[in-house]
C-alpha cells in the first residue's frame, strides 16, 4: 500500500518519500512489521515485492477506463453509480474514503487536492 501511494504521488519516488509515506500510513493502519523494528528497517532489510503494486495499479487503471468510457458514451454528467468512489456505497469505496479522511489528518494536501 505504501509503495502504491508513493508511486501514485510521484512515479519516480525515492527512498525518503517512501519512508515518509510509510510513517504516515502507520498512523492510520495497524500493521505488524515483525521481525522488523519499524518501516525504515523493513525498507532497508526486507525484500520488496512489487507484484501487488502492479496488480493494484492495473485494477485502478481498469476502473478509470470504465468510468471514462461511461462518460464518453453518456456524457460528462453521467450517473457513474459504483464507479464513482465519492458516491458509491461499495465497501471498497467506503474504505477508500475512510483512508483518505484518516490520512488527511497527517498529510498536508494542497487547496486543489482538498
Amino acid at each position: 500500500m505504501v509503495q502504491y501511494m508513493a508511486k501514485k504521488n510521484n512515479p519516480e519516488y525515492g527512498k525518503e518519500e517512501l519512508l515518509q509515506w510509510g510513517e504516515v500510513m502507520q498512523k492510520v493502519m495497524n500493521v505488524d512489521l515483525k521481525p522488523h523494528q519499524d518501516f525504515k528497517d523493513l525498507v532497508e532489510h526486507g525484500t520488496a515485492d512489487y507484484s501487488m503494486v502492479e496488480k493494484v495499479d492495473g485494477k485502478v487503471k481498469e476502473m478509470e477506463q470504465q468510468r471514462d468510457l461511461k462518460q464518453a458514451i453518456y456524457g460528462p454528467d453521467a450517473d457513474l453509480r459504483d464507479d464513482d468512489v465519492l458516491k458509491s456505497n461499495d465497501p471498497g469505496a467506503v474504505f477508500a474514503r475512510k483512508i483518505v479522511k484518516d490520512l488527511s489528518q497527517h498529510v498536508q494536501f494542497s487547496e486543489e487536492e482538498q
